[in-house]
């Protein structure tokens, strides 16, 4: 998958990160999420930095 064809509202998941994660292309930031017992996802906040990094190709997506 590459990154710029992540939608908006769609979760994805880093290699070696924990977590989830979505992309807002329009703001160039990226939000964790965990996925919870229940099966509801709970938003943890805004990851600074990731987006760049994700554009650059630093990290891989799974």
């Amino acid at each position: 998958m590459k990154f710029k064809d992540i939608g908006k509202d769609k979760y994805f998941e880093i290699v070696g990160l924990e977590g989830y994660y979505k992309v807002d292309h329009n703001k160039r930031e990226a939000k964790a999420y965990r996925k919870l017992s229940t099966g509801r996802m709970m938003y943890d906040g805004t990851v600074r930095g990731l987006y760049d990094n994700l554009e650059a190709g630093r990290w891989k997506i799974k």
